[in-house]
C-alpha cells in the first residue's frame, strides 16, 4: 500500500492495513496520522467517501497528532484539501471535503494511544476541477499606506494560471507582479485589482504535493522555542480552529513572515525567511511604548489568516488601548493592519511606529479563499 498524505498529514504505507471488502461499493482507502505504530481499516461507504479509522500508538505525541487531525476535519474556514499518494499517481487522488473526526483514548490511562474515526468526501481531481483563488475585493482603512492593490499569492509551481469571471465565462492571462522565496519554495504574487473584471477568480493547476507550499499556517508553540526538537520530533501543534485552547503562544506563518503573539509577555515578535541561509531571521519592530495586549484569531484559512489584535500603552494615564484587524496572506512579506469598523480614530502614531517594519500598505483586501472550480463551469 503506497504512502499517502491528507493535506500536510503523512499517512505512511507501513502503518496502513486493508479490511476485506464487504460490498461492491466499498472503498479500500484508509489512513492514520504519521508517527508511532497505528493501523486503519476501511468500511462500507458511498462511492465518493473515504473513511480514516485507526489507532495512533505514539506514546509521546499521540494526543497532539490526534488533536491536529480532529481540528483539520472540523476547520470552519477550510473547504477542500488534497488527499493523494506520495511520489506517484493514483486514481483516487483528488480534492476532498472533511467530515467530523472523533478521537478518543482507548482507555483513560492511555491518553497517548488515540483512536480516530473520520470521513472524507471526494469533490474532484485535476481532471475535473481547477484549483482556484476566489476574491471579494473590499476597501479597508489602512493607516500604513495607500497602495491600491489586492494581492494574492500561489506557489510558482502552479501552471496554466489565468483570471476567470464566473458571470461572463471570460478568461484572461494572469501575470505575477512579483515573486518571493519562502520556507518551502517560491511564491508568485498577483494583483486581483489588475484583472479586467471585479472580484476575479485566479485559476491554476498544481500538483497535490505542491498545493500547501504557500499556505498560511497557525501554530501553538506549546512553550517550545522551535517547531521540532532537531531530530524531527514535533514540538509545535498545527492549529486549524479558531477556538483552539493554546498551551503556549500563537504563531502565524505564511512561510515568508512569521509572527508570534506572546500575551503572557505582552510582546509581538516577527521573523522573516532568509532564502540565502535557509533560516528565520528576527525583524526589529519600531521603538514604542505600545505593546501587545490580546490576540484573537478570527479566520484560519489556507490563503489567509485574520485576527483582531489589541494593543495597549501603559505609559499613558489611564492606560490607552487600540485594536487593529490583522491579515497575513499567502505571498505577503508583511501583514495588513487595518482599522476595525468600530474604531473611528486613526491608528496612534506610536503604534504605527511599532508595526511599520511589518506593515503592508495596501488599501484593498481581496479576501482570498482557496477553492476548486469545475472545469465545466469554466467552459464557454
Amino acid at each position: 500500500m503506497p504512502d499517502r498524505k491528507l493535506y500536510t498529514i503523512a499517512i505512511p504505507a507501513d502503518i496502513q492495513t486493508r479490511s476485506r471488502p464487504q460490498t461492491q461499493r466499498q472503498l479500500s482507502k484508509s489512513g492514520v496520522v504519521a508517527g508511532g505504530n497505528a493501523q486503519a481499516e476501511a468500511v462500507s461507504l458511498d462511492p465518493n467517501e473515504v473513511r480514516i479509522e485507526g489507532t495512533i500508538r505514539d506514546f509521546q505525541f499521540g494526543q497532539l497528532r490526534a488533536t491536529e487531525l480532529e481540528e483539520l476535519f472540523g476547520a470552519p474556514d477550510i473547504s477542500t484539501v488534497p488527499y493523494y499518494v506520495v511520489d506517484e499517481r493514483h486514481p483516487r487522488d483528488g480534492y476532498y471535503a472533511l467530515e467530523q473526526v472523533v478521537p478518543e483514548p482507548p482507555a483513560p490511562q492511555e491518553e497517548n494511544i488515540q483512536r480516530v474515526d473520520g470521513r472524507l468526501t471526494r469533490r474532484g481531481s485535476h481532471s475535473s476541477h481547477w484549483r482556484a483563488a476566489e476574491t471579494t475585493i473590499d476597501p479597508v482603512e489602512n493607516d500604513f499606506g495607500t497602495t491600491q492593490e489586492a494581492r494574492i499569492g500561489i506557489p510558482t509551481a502552479a501552471a496554466k494560471v489565468r483570471w476567470f469571471d464566473p458571470a461572463t465565462k471570460q478568461r484572461d492571462s494572469a501575470t505575477p507582479v512579483t515573486s518571493t522565496t519562502g520556507e518551502f519554495g517560491t511564491v508568485d504574487v498577483f494583483d486581483a485589482e489588475a484583472a479586467p473584471y471585479e472580484d476575479p477568480v485566479l485559476l491554476y493547476e498544481i500538483a497535490y504535493a505542491d498545493d500547501p507550499r504557500a499556505d498560511v499556517m497557525v501554530w501553538d508553540d506549546r512553550g517550545h522555542g522551535s517547531r521540532d526538537d532537531g531530530s524531527g520530533a514535533p514540538q509545535w501543534q498545527k492549529v486549524f480552529q479558531r477556538d483552539h485552547e493554546y498551551q503556549g503562544e500563537r504563531v502565524v506563518s505564511n512561510k515568508l513572515l512569521r509572527l508570534t503573539f506572546d500575551e503572557s509577555a505582552n510582546t509581538l515578535s516577527a521573523e522573516q525567511w532568509n532564502d540565502t541561509s535557509d533560516t528565520w531571521g528576527s525583524v526589529a519592530l519600531g521603538t514604542s511604548d505600545w505593546e501587545l495586549f490580546d490576540a484573537d484569531l478570527t479566520f484560519i484559512g489556507l490563503a489567509r489568516v485574520e485576527g483582531q489584535i489589541e494593543f495597549r500603552n501603559p505609559a499613558t494615564s489611564p492606560t490607552s488601548y487600540y485594536a487593529l484587524d490583522m491579515s497575513l496572506a499567502s505571498g505577503a512579506t508583511a501583514a495588513r493592519w487595518t482599522r476595525p469598523p468600530n474604531e473611528s480614530d486613526p491608528t496612534p502614531s506610536g503604534l504605527v511606529t511599532l508595526l511599520d517594519p511589518i506593515a503592508d500598505g495596501t488599501i484593498l483586501d481581496p479576501q482570498s479563499t482557496r477553492s476548486i472550480v469545475e472545469r465545466t463551469e469554466v467552459q464557454k
